[in-house]
């Protein structure tokens, strides 16, 4: 079985935010606070030599950090079956979608 492979760039760590988010459904996994990040782009089961291609492409962007703040929780995946849940940007979303535009394409 071949890894799903995405890019994603980190976000800083957020103080207090683990005590801030409401506790999650049960079977709901929360990421560490240092594992908290935008994806980029998704590149599915490509290989590893592939990922690292797209993964190179990032020095390609303009990436000074963006003022953010988190919005609704959405589901992520099959609409039968979510795989994941998701904090939208609601301050910064602009910024940060015109940078994962310019970035997806050429992955």
């Amino acid at each position: 079985m071949k890894p799903n492979w995405f890019v994603a760039l980190r976000c800083p760590e957020i103080p207090g935010l683990a005590e801030a988010v409401a506790r999650p459904p049960e079977g709901v996994r929360l990421f560490a606070p240092g594992g908290l990040h935008v994806t980029v782009a998704f590149l599915g089961g490509v290989g590893e030599e592939a990922a690292r291609r797209a993964w190179a492409m990032r020095g390609q962007a303009d990436l000074a950090a963006i003022p953010a703040s988190l919005g609704a929780v959405v589901p992520m995946g099959s609409p039968r079956r979510f795989s994941a849940l998701a904090a939208e940007l609601e301050e910064g979303r602009e910024a940060a979608c015109a940078l994962i535009e310019g970035l997806r394409a050429p992955m």
